[in-house]
């Protein structure tokens, strides 16, 4: 079942709003919280960002809100899947955006269809990061070249136009992220009793490696350099320090489920429903709420979409759950 759950408006994002949305489609109530979510989120995927660390600075800022939620979930079993960023223009930033730089978090790169890091895409340090990279489209760079993921989209900025409904090439890490978290449902409809550690591991262990330079070489593919950590590049071959662990593989993390089943006797699970936290109270119910001014409707830390012309956010929170007998 795909369950979305809205979490913002025309122009942007509050953290608050974010932070509810996640905590309602798991299932876990908090202070002022509605009724429990019927149908409890085992996977959240997130398509967007906001610029700033998610590093622990001692205060209970908007990174700490991030850290304690993403927390809470893990411990009830539900992964968090969130974009790394589309950098901007000129290049992608060296870091994934918030909240796919948080602990306990897999964060999710671009790819060109050919395999190479997309231009705009944030890069992901394996050795810092859960990460992985997969096809996310890109922004064509000649008049001639076609490339993108052909899909839905609406030509309005700001709102959709039931007049502006089109098809269209986009691109953006805001599709890479949604691509790795239905594979993470297909692994949970194999086997219901993964936990968000063993997904985490299904994904990265079965990746396949990143293209190289030489791989590039051999294969007449383009020539462009090799992705340097730390570095704001457009296209270039991907590393393990640049673009995560690997490229995804459906197939190889799907036999993973399959093979760790043997292991979950019918009846034990890592997924607890229901539960609660005290430490939030949504910014609906205070005269100020916590807002992070970097989760923007055109900044280039953003998630969201991308195509020729403009980067837009989708302020969308996607909850994916397994319903009873595994089924999806």
């Amino acid at each position: 079942m795909i369950l979305p759950v809205r979490v913002a408006g025309n122009c942007g994002a509050e953290v608050s709003d974010i932070i509810e949305g996640m905590l309602w489609s798991a299932g876990i109530a908090y202070q002022g919280s509605p009724a429990v979510n019927p149908h409890p989120a085992r996977i959240i995927n997130l398509s967007f960002g906001g610029d700033g660390g998610c590093d622990d600075t001692g205060i209970r800022d908007v990174a700490w809100l991030y850290r304690q939620t993403i927390a809470a979930l893990k411990a009830h079993g539900t992964l968090v899947v969130a974009s790394a960023g589309n950098g901007n223009d000129q290049g992608a930033l060296a870091t994934p955006t918030r909240p796919a730089s948080c602990p306990g978090v897999l964060a999710v790169t671009a790819l060109h269809e050919q395999g190479f890091k997309a231009s705009y895409a944030n890069l992901i340090d394996s050795s810092r990061y859960q990460g992985l990279a997969v096809d996310g489209g890109d922004v064509p760079q000649t008049p001639w070249e076609t490339t993108g993921i052909y899909t839905t989209s609406n030509g309005s900025p700001q709102q959709a136009d039931p007049a502006q409904y089109n098809m269209a090439y986009v691109a953006g890490t805001s599709f890479s992220a949604p691509t790795v978290a239905g594979v993470a449902a297909l692994m949970l409809a194999v086997d219901p009793y993964l936990s968000v550690d063993e997904l985490v591991n299904g994904l990265l262990s079965t990746a396949l490696p990143h293209i190289s330079a030489a791989d590039a070489a051999a294969w007449g593919m383009p020539d462009l350099p090799t992705c340097v950590a730390g570095v704001a590049m457009q296209r270039c071959y991907c590393t393990t320090s640049t673009c995560g662990a690997g490229r995804l593989d459906a197939e190889g993390a799907i036999q993973y489920a399959q093979a760790q089943l043997a292991a979950h006797p019918h009846g034990t699970t890592a997924w607890q429903s229901g539960g609660s936290v005290d430490y939030f109270e949504p910014g609906r119910m205070q005269a100020s709420s916590v807002t992070d001014p970097t989760v923007s409707q055109t900044g280039g830390g953003g998630g969201g979409a991308l195509d020729s012309a403009s980067l837009a956010v989708l302020a969308l929170c996607l909850g994916l759950t397994l319903i009873g007998g595994g089924r999806r």
